[in-house]
């Protein structure tokens, strides 16, 4: 009888907002992508391209660097991308550097942002929660 091969537990986390420039108020879609791991010694960045063809999102996720400025900190390593003229459902797939990925439906509107679709065990857990940073 074969084994059932035990899920990884998440590696990452990506939340999906509207958010707004604080001295333009232009609103955009914010991709925040976070490590579930806290580091103790620096603020860690994740390096992420974002790509759109026509209603598919391509977030690949290249790495990690350290920041410029040596300052200490604690917490999750963080990547960011926002996006404008976003409006109804796209797909999203999240690429890591070993090629794995995970692929997402999102649905977004004027005040919203609905999850619609998310694989079983995926390596980054998807949220249309807000993150105050």
């Amino acid at each position: 009888m074969k084994k059932k091969k035990k899920a990884k537990p998440p590696e990452y986390r990506l939340n999906i907002f509207h958010a707004s420039d604080k001295e333009t108020g232009k609103r955009y879609v914010t991709f925040l992508v976070r490590t579930m791991k806290e580091f103790a010694s620096f603020n860690y960045e994740i390096i992420l391209n974002v790509t759109q063809r026509d209603r598919t999102l391509q977030v690949e996720i290249l790495g990690m660097n350290a920041p410029p400025m040596i300052m200490g900190g604690t917490g999750p390593a963080t990547g960011r991308h926002n996006r404008t003229g976003l409006r109804g459902v796209y797909t999203v797939v999240v690429t890591k550097l070993n090629h794995e990925a995970n692929t997402f439906m999102i649905n977004v509107d004027t005040d919203d942002i609905n999850i619609v679709e998310a694989p079983p065990d995926p390596f980054i857990l998807v949220s249309a929660d807000p993150v105050i940073e």
